[in-house]
């Protein structure tokens, strides 16, 4: 297990606290051991902790979120032998199924020294849509640990697509960050991808609603939600998301 010093010092390099540091190393252990798994070759890792492990982004994430076709027996029988895993290192660690309203949803819980609350990483498994364009990848990271797995996932323009079903149908301002970030990286919005993700769950694209969304957005409440996974020289930019990203949309 990682020494809290260690973590002192990548939280003092990195601008972040040590509590998402270390989740975001638990998060990486459990994925390697996932996909040893022949199985999770159906799981598509994809959101926003995809986005700061495989694309680069800066922002830390909280879940770890997939695609899959798998069932409920299928998914358990891969996570709970990712866990037996991880037990040789973190003889505490441990999950649980959580009641969803759609897909499937579990919780790794974990005691840590550095808080009085535990680490928690929720896993979300939507099984309600198809992947349309598939990828493979390895993470990247500059955390001290081991990545050799082969990691199946979502293209980022897929991801990009599924984020502006994200920002129409929820309130969370990591996912008005996570657009902009694919935009400034030069992903392109595929409105057919977009169109045929929405297909899924019966709605259609709109542009007037998705932009009145984004101006509407309480700027508190994206702060609020954001701020916390931001490290600290990421977190100037958040007063100017709403701006940043309307003019990019403007351009669609």
């Amino acid at each position: 297990m990682i020494s809290n010093s260690t973590l002192q010092e990548i939280s003092d390099k990195n601008g972040i606290d040590k509590y998402s540091v270390f989740r975001e190393i638990v998060q990486i252990q459990f994925l390697e051991e996932v996909y040893k798994i022949p199985t999770s070759k159906y799981l598509y890792f994809k959101g926003g902790t995809a986005l700061k492990i495989l694309f680069g982004s800066n922002r830390y994430s909280e879940d770890l979120d997939f695609t899959t076709s798998l069932n409920q027996a299928e998914i358990d029988t891969i996570t709970e032998k990712a866990i037996m895993e991880l037990q040789k290192e973190y003889n505490k660690i441990s999950i649980k199924s959580l009641d969803a309203l759609q897909g499937i949803s579990k919780k790794i819980s974990l005691p840590v020294d550095i808080s009085t609350q535990p680490l928690t990483i929720k896993l979300d498994f939507s099984q309600k849509e198809n992947v349309i364009d598939p990828k493979v990848g390895t993470i990247y990271t500059n955390l001290p640990i081991t990545t050799t797995s082969v990691i199946k996932h979502l293209s980022d323009e897929e991801i990009l697509a599924e984020k502006y079903r994200a920002i129409t149908n929820r309130e969370k301002g990591r996912d008005l960050y996570d657009f902009l970030f694919l935009l400034k990286k030069g992903v392109k919005f595929n409105l057919k991808l977009v169109e045929e993700k929405l297909k899924f769950y019966s709605e259609t694209y709109q542009a007037e609603k998705f932009i009145k969304k984004i101006k509407n957005w309480d700027e508190k409440e994206l702060d609020n939600d954001l701020r916390k996974f931001l490290p600290l020289k990421g977190r100037d930019i958040i007063p100017n998301i709403k701006d940043l990203l309307l003019r990019k949309i403007i351009s669609f």
